[in-house]
């Protein structure tokens, strides 16, 4: 039992000092050291069984050396062969990953989004540009990652690497360790290469679209402004070759008033314009486009160069409508002549000496009659009177009435009546002047000296083109009438003529109309205009003959303005009351 207690105890300490000494055994690197120590070894263990093991443990790590030597021959070889062309693709992979940051960072400088055409043209030529390279590139790029995959599908995967204990950077490199590195950072470069390029491609794409779609859209607003503007400017032009209103003649008010409206409907069509400029430069705000300051500009120059022709039409044709009313022949202050009084007018005429009704008078000798004429009124009333305006007027009225052909004559006569007709005074004592310049020496007329009268005096309503409303310019029916209403005397009387003046004959009606309108133009009432509701009423009043207390004021009356329950047809007088003359 001891033999066995012992030899079991022997052999315990036999297996314990094997693995004591298998546990001791050298690493592959002081492997090399004792190798060649192993006979020695041996031969002190003699033949027993820890020989035989130590000998069967040397021989295999004799196997693995020299395995680990060839393996590492072959790994150092293929290293060496292929060193220099992995190095040129990781040298390729860094070249490209530095061209794809630089087109980036000039992509990322061409933004935002210009905002005029030239700026987006600019914009789009940089994508075509950079389009091209990018298709340039691409195989290179392809090439280059597919080069890298293949490299990086013969290498292993690398696992987490185990933490070192010594955190002192090695200097010395074995193989392996060179090949596991140069393998790390080409997957790295060609993972941050793929990523950069993909994002690239995809920046420019997306990029590209937003610049054609501004170019699209604001070439279109360019090109309505562009349309615009040379349409404004054509307009402007043609508002520049407009007169002052106080340079026009009187008889071309209504023209010009004419050509005005026209001229208004004729720009018209630019408001629709000016609303398509505005409406398509608001759709770029969603689009997130900013207008450049130059094209803003341009936009609110446009804006504003529409309003200020809009108003210069509508002062213009103001102004015209306004000289048309004041001076216009259908004006009760027409040339100021409401102001004359008519002892003034005949006092001048004869200061001038003008007793020949049949002289012919040149265009300065009418000036220097109207100008005394004026002159005076001036005086009297210098706020109402502009002299050599007033002279302008008239003088033009005279020679539009009695000069139709543009001689530059006129008789003593024709002046006398036109302006009598149209001064101040009692109705009757006009009557009475008129009667008296065509009169002989005894105070009498025959038919051919009224027929005289009457054909100077139709030419004032033949000249406003109402001669028609007053029989015609033939005044012989007239004559005649006047004549029978005398029982058909040879002679007329200056009492007998203003009898049958009284009557209103077709012929002269109109100048006791002006009376009336002249006098009416002041006169107030003390009623309401039951459509435009005016209280007092100025000027002519006009009374419902179909409904009780219904008045109309002129304006409206004129204007065929109607009020409820009550009808155009509806018979309607005008009301008088007594006015001095």
């Amino acid at each position: 039992m001891m033999g066995g207690a012992e030899l079991g105890g022997r052999e315990g300490r036999s297996d314990l000092w094997r693995t004591s000494r298998l546990r001791s055994m050298p690493t592959m690197t002081s492997t090399r050291v004792w190798t060649g120590n192993k006979s020695k070894m041996v031969k002190a263990l003699g033949s027993s069984e820890e020989a035989v093991f130590l000998q069967h443990r040397l021989d295999d790590m004799n196997q693995r050396w020299s395995d680990l030597k060839a393996k590492s021959a072959n790994i150092r070889a293929h290293l060496e062969a292929s060193a220099e062309r992995w190095s040129r693709l990781l040298g390729l992979l860094e070249e490209l990953w530095r061209w794809i940051c630089m087109k980036d960072e000039e992509l990322a400088k061409q933004m935002p989004i210009g905002g005029d055409v030239p700026t987006l043209l600019q914009q789009q030529n940089h994508c075509t540009t950079l389009r091209s390279e990018l298709k340039e590139r691409e195989h290179l790029v392809v090439s280059t990652l597919d080069q890298a995959r293949m490299f990086l599908a013969d290498q292993p995967i690398e696992g987490p690497g185990e933490p070192r204990k010594n955190l002192q950077p090695k200097t010395d490199l074995t193989p392996e360790e060179k090949a596991r590195g140069l393998a790390r950072a080409i997957r790295k470069q060609t993972g941050e290469v793929r990523e950069r390029w993909e994002r690239l491609k995809g920046h420019m794409g997306g990029w590209q679209s937003q610049v054609e779609g501004a170019l699209e859209r604001l070439q279109e607003l360019q090109s309505s402004m562009d349309q615009l503007d040379l349409r404004l400017t054509q307009a402007e032009e043609a508002k520049a070759t407009w007169q002052p209103v106080g340079d026009l003649l009187i008889d071309s008010l209504q023209d010009h008033i004419d050509r005005t409206m026209a001229f208004r409907e004729e720009i018209a069509p630019l408001r629709q314009d000016v609303r398509i400029v505005n409406e398509l430069s608001a759709e770029l705000t969603p689009l997130d486009i900013q207008l450049s300051s130059t094209a803003s500009r341009q936009l609110d120059q446009l804006n504003m160069r529409w309003k200020l022709l809009q108003v210069a039409v509508e002062d213009r044709l103001k102004l015209l409508q306004e000289a048309h009313r004041d001076f216009g022949p259908s004006s009760q202050h027409f040339l100021s002549m409401d102001l004359l009084d008519l002892n003034v007018a005949q006092n001048t005429f004869e200061q001038h000496k003008l007793t020949n009704n049949n002289q012919l008078l040149s265009v300065p000798d009418v000036i220097n009659c109207l100008t005394s004429i004026y002159d005076g009124l001036e005086q009297e009333h210098k706020d109402l009177v502009n002299v050599p305006l007033c002279v302008d007027m008239c003088l033009n009225w005279l020679l539009n009435v009695y000069d139709t052909g543009r001689s530059g004559k006129i008789r003593v006569l024709s002046m006398k009546i036109g302006l009598l007709s149209l001064c101040k005074g009692h109705l009757e004592e006009k009557y009475k002047y008129l009667f008296s310049q065509v009169a002989s020496a005894g105070d009498t007329c025959d038919q051919r000296q009224l027929g005289l009268l009457l054909h100077e005096a139709i030419q004032i309503p033949r000249q406003l083109g109402e001669v028609a409303a007053f029989g015609g310019s033939n005044i012989e029916p007239s004559v005649r009438s006047c004549f029978q209403h005398v029982t058909n005397k040879v002679e007329l009387e200056p009492r007998q003529f203003v009898d049958w003046m009284r009557l209103e004959p077709q012929s002269m009606v109109w100048l006791p109309v002006l009376h009336r309108v002249a006098a009416a133009e002041t006169a107030k009432h003390q009623a309401k205009c039951n459509i435009c509701k005016e209280c007092p009423i100025v000027g002519f009043r006009y009374r419902s003959l179909k409904h009780f207390n219904y008045d109309v004021c002129q304006s409206c009356f004129f204007s065929g303005r109607t009020a409820k329950g009550h009808k155009l047809n509806y018979p309607m007088v005008e009301y008088c009351t007594p006015v001095r003359d």
